[in-house]
């Protein structure tokens, strides 16, 4: 091709190096691609699962706690005390059997009229409050155990819990007994070994009333939940969704409710700190590849600029060899196959030097050559002189034309080592014969055994 032609785009070695290790690793950056995306998923669908699955035990634990104040409430309703009506002694039993639990309870003792009848949160014979819910309704009604949603004492004039269980007197129900929870009663749920780091955790009640936190629970028991959260639970029992907390983080909520009481727990895991989560085991392995990814270049940018030293090196060489000088010695060879190419270039250009050398050897030899000597027998060497025309010869096959020093006849390439017999040697030689069997033109080449040697001639001078 011509080194004009600007069709073909020429670009360095070191360049196609680097393509080459590009075209190399691309398909496992590709690869590298999709499996940090299906890892990015994977973690992710795991994370929600786990999590999950905690708000899922979180609620099992408040709705054990309920039940576990179920349970005490049931045990002191059925004291012979309370079927005597003996109220002082049922007080004092009560308040006995709530310290040994080591929780913030309190019992209450409540007519159908909603009348206090007792209550261990103050002094026996105090005066206690018309309590009427329906929540006591329901309890006389129907004759069960139930849990009611948060309300505010009306002694304590705090956000509380009861559950509640009918009291029997001679077979009827007489009495409703309630055991109120206050919040901390529910401070060992949301710890930080059972909530995820960083996330916001609430427990509420099956009106959705906030009342645990682990965040800010002082301002925000007693209060709805967000209006997000509220309606997703009154769609469904459980689930994950996108939302935003009270106090306006964006999270990722997890919740979860009881079958049997309606309580529960929802989780709100901020969304920056769940990417950094699940993207920061895929960083390591990413920076470890991109660190591969950097060590390959730069080893392709190496080598390559070797390679391109090495084939350029070349170029002197060749330059040198054509213009009929010395190459040049090649210093960098870090190419096995370029240095053969360099030491072939070499022994080209010492070869070119020594045939130089030859012929002009040759040349100077020819030209001190002044006449030529014929080998074969009855022929000799004729001087020349200025009166006298040069010798012509024509082919023969038993005499070789050869030069011989001291003559002048010409030396031409196509007589050296050509076999020659004289045709004629002078224009006195053709004169003496009287050119009756003499002739003074030269046979046609390739002529051999001719005997038309000249009849007179000088007499030849000594080889």
């Amino acid at each position: 091709m011509n080194g004009d032609d600007v069709s073909t785009i020429r670009r360095p070695l070191r360049a196609y190096l680097l393509w080459l290790v590009l075209a190399t690793l691309l398909p496992g950056i590709v690869g590298a691609s999709l499996l940090f995306v299906h890892q990015y998923q994977k973690a992710r669908a795991q994370f929600e699962k786990n999590t999950m699955q905690t708000v899922r035990a979180l609620v099992h634990t408040v709705e054990s706690k309920l039940l576990r104040g179920q349970a005490i409430a049931q045990t002191l309703s059925t004291a012979e005390a309370l079927e005597r009506e003996d109220f002082a002694r049922v007080h004092r039993q009560a308040r006995e059997a709530l310290s040994l639990t080591g929780a913030s309870m309190n019992a209450v003792l409540r007519d159908r009229r909603g009348q206090q009848v007792m209550n261990t949160a103050v002094d026996f014979g105090a005066a206690l409050p018309l309590d009427h819910s329906p929540q006591i309704d329901k309890v006389f009604s129907t004759g069960r155990p139930s849990v009611a949603n948060v309300f505010t004492g009306a002694v304590r004039r705090r956000p509380t819990v009861s559950v509640d269980v009918p009291v029997l007197v001679r077979g009827e129900i007489a009495y409703v007994l309630s055991i109120g929870l206050r919040p901390d009663y529910f401070d060992d749920v949301l710890t930080p070994k059972s909530v995820p780091e960083g996330s916001v955790a609430s427990i509420f009640d099956a009106a959705g009333v906030i009342f645990g936190r682990n965040v800010s629970a002082d301002v925000f028991i007693g209060r709805r939940v967000t209006e997000s959260l509220f309606k997703t639970i009154q769609r469904s029992r459980e689930g994950v969704f996108g939302a935003t907390t009270q106090e306006g983080v964006d999270v990722l909520t997890f919740y979860s409710r009881s079958e049997l009481t309606g309580w529960g727990v929802a989780v709100g895991v901020p969304r920056a700190a769940l990417i950094q989560s699940l993207l920061q085991p895929l960083a390591v392995l990413l920076t470890g590849l991109a660190l591969l990814f950097a060590i390959g270049l730069w080893l392709a940018w190496q080598i390559g600029g070797r390679l391109a030293r090495s084939v350029r090196g070349l170029h002197e060489g060749a330059v040198a060899l054509g213009r009929g000088e010395p190459a040049p010695p090649f210093r960098e060879a870090y190419v096995r196959e370029a240095a053969e190419v360099a030491e072939s270039i070499g022994t080209a250009s010492r070869l070119l030097a020594e045939r130089a050398q030859a012929l002009a050897a040759k040349e100077r030899s020819c030209a001190n050559r002044t006449c030529w000597r014929a080998s074969a027998p009855g022929t000799g060497t004729w001087p020349t002189t200025a009166s006298r025309p040069p010798i012509r010869c024509r082919p023969s096959s038993d005499a070789r034309c050869r030069p011989s020093p001291g003559c002048a006849a010409p030396c031409c390439p196509r007589h050296r080592g050509s076999a020659w017999t004289a045709c004629a040697a002078s224009s006195n030689a053709r004169e003496a014969a009287g050119g009756s069997n003499s002739r003074s033109t030269t046979p046609t080449a390739g002529t051999s055994g001719s005997t038309g040697a000249p009849t007179a001639s000088p007499r030849p001078m000594a080889a």
